[in-house]
């Protein structure tokens, strides 16, 4: 035994194989033989092993050959042929004193080899030198390539190894989407030895752009270190840039640390401390002065922001759970609103309006908090586990006086959108599923412009909500005479439902430049299985509809 160990020479006959019993996404019947031997003798390997299996796979044609031979430092691959639908890959070599391989893809069909995959891919790898000193050239191309929600363009790889142990690898890709994000461009270089090398990524598209620069090398205990030279990303409407080059390290085991670095825009700063990244990374940043109105292009048109931004971040992602904090703070500032397309800014002052969130493996914790002289006031706090699949919810919420204007930018076709809202409540239930306890009073509110043919003003309404369903009832003038009234329930437990009664007298209705109109009506509202149904009556006493112009065959 100690002397060596010899495998008798064996044979398998396989028939109707089906793959998918390890992996459903692979049905098919695979049938073929596998032969070979092999022995252990003074510390080296003496193997053979011949195969040649055919049938289905994925109700594609299957065929796989091919030949593996080796004897101590000496291996031989040959005839390798794998076919798949259109797919081939196919090739063979040895690694011996010299190495000598070639490996070629055609993959014109990569839908015929996974559920969801997309595109072709065609390739070679060739492969030359000694163990010690190998050499090589890569070549990749591809063309619309996607997974999923992921797709790409075109991609091209050129990559190679010298006998001066030099080597250079080429990545350029466009076309790059991500659930529905167009990434643009991508283009990695890279260039040197192992002991001494360089690479720069770019990222050329929305929501990101990327530019970086590193340079380092591997030592003989395998540590890897070296420095971001360059970077720059821009990202939502922010360009950033490394204000000094940052260490990095990657150890043998596999840690990686980033030592500490900032990143300016402008006056504002993003600063990093000496992190782990790898593995269970450590997180720590700063943010600091970031002026709000550069935030304009995630706003409403009619919504701006005047302030300065603060926030850090500590995180922990260990293997036991998530930990950390968060705080953004934006200070004292306004709130800009318009309310109506193209017409003047009203500004808003606020004293408040930060959020802060403790983050521990089993709980978070966050809270909101927005006031001002004339905004009025909202506080939400609240808990969520992360753990289980409903994401259970805990927390309460309090509004004084909040002007309800702040919510005109975020309404289509509406001019006009004011009122003042109080109340308080209980949260409950679960993130995707909230049960919600307490009510809500609108005062003083008023609606018009816009697509609304009627202007609703002293709109009283009040909210009682238990759970998952709420009780609604409001009263409003609109004209000199025009009173109407709303009653009724909604409710959020699965299917949206909703049961409302509208009664009026004397509304006033203008259509522009077509009707001014006096209605009465008295109608249903249902919302069931996502059918919405409308009943009741709705009378005209007077009114005046004007027609600009008829046809010649409607007059006679």
């Amino acid at each position: 035994l100690a002397a060596g160990l010899a495998l008798a020479g064996y044979r398998v006959a396989l028939a109707d194989l089906d793959p998918a019993y390890w992996c459903a996404a692979l049905p098919g019947r695979i049938g073929g033989q596998l032969a070979g031997s092999g022995r252990w003798q003074d510390g080296a390997l003496q193997a053979r092993a011949d195969w040649a299996l055919a049938g289905q796979l994925r109700r594609q044609p299957l065929k796989l050959d091919g030949r593996l031979q080796g004897d101590g430092g000496r291996w031989r691959l040959d005839g390798l042929d794998l076919r798949l639908g259109d797919n081939r890959i196919d090739g063979g070599g040895q690694w011996h004193e010299r190495l000598d391989g070639r490996l070629r893809l055609a993959l014109p069909r990569l839908d015929q080899l996974w559920p969801g995959l997309r595109g072709r891919l065609a390739g070679e790898l060739a492969l030359a030198g000694t163990p010690a000193a190998p050499q090589g050239r890569a070549q990749l191309a591809g063309a619309a390539l996607g997974y999923g929600a992921q797709s790409l363009a075109q991609l091209q790889l050129d990559g190679s190894v010298d006998a001066r142990q030099q080597g250079e690898l080429r990545v350029a890709a466009r076309g790059l989407r991500s659930a529905g994000r167009d990434f643009g461009r991508l283009a990695l270089n890279a260039a040197g030895s192992l002991a001494r090398h360089s690479a720069e990524l770019s990222v050329d598209g929305e929501p990101l752009r990327l530019n970086l620069a590193l340079a380092g090398g591997l030592d003989a205990r395998r540590v890897w270190r070296g420095e971001l030279q360059r970077g720059a990303f821009g990202v939502a409407g922010l360009d950033w840039q490394l204000r000094a080059p940052a260490a990095v390290e990657r150890s043998a085991s596999g840690r990686v640390d980033l030592g500490a670095h900032c990143w300016q825009s402008q006056q504002a700063s993003l600063c990093a401390e000496a992190q782990r990244l790898l593995p269970e990374p450590q997180l720590r940043l700063r943010l600091r002065d970031l002026d709000l109105a550069r935030l304009g292009g995630l706003l409403p048109e009619d919504l701006a922001i005047a302030g300065q931004l603060a926030g850090d971040l500590r995180l922990d992602l260990a293997a036991a759970g998530p930990s950390g904090e968060l705080s953004l703070d934006a200070g004292s500032g306004a709130l800009r609103l318009r309310q109506a397309a193209g017409g003047p800014w009203l500004e808003v002052p606020y004293r408040q309006f930060a959020l802060s969130s403790r983050l521990r493996p089993q709980r978070v914790d966050s809270r909101l908090a927005l006031s001002g002289p004339s905004l009025g006031s909202l506080e939400l706090l609240a808990s969520l586990d992360p753990r289980p699949a409903s994401r259970p919810l805990s927390g309460s919420f309090r509004v004084d006086g909040l002007d309800l204007g702040l919510a005109r930018p975020f309404v289509e076709r509406l001019e006009r959108l004011e009122g003042r809202i109080d109340g308080s409540g209980r949260l409950s239930g679960g993130l995707l599923a909230p049960v919600v306890d307490g009510h809500l009073r609108l005062r003083d509110g008023r609606l018009g412009g816009g697509d609304l043919p009627l202007a609703v003003d002293d709109l009283q309404l009040t909210l009682d909500i238990a759970g998952q369903q709420a009780q609604l009832d409001g009263s409003w003038r609109s004209g000199a005479q025009g009173r109407g009234s709303l009653d009724g329930s909604l409710g959020w437990a699965g299917e949206p439902q909703l049961d409302l009664r509208l009664h009026g007298s004397r509304l006033p209705l203008v259509v522009e430049p077509y009707a001014q109109l006096e209605a009465d009506p008295d109608l249903r509202l249902s919302l069931r299985e996502r059918r919405l149904l409308v009943g009741g009556q709705l009378a005209v006493p007077r009114g005046q509809i004007k027609v600009r112009e008829l046809p010649a065959q409607a007059v006679k």
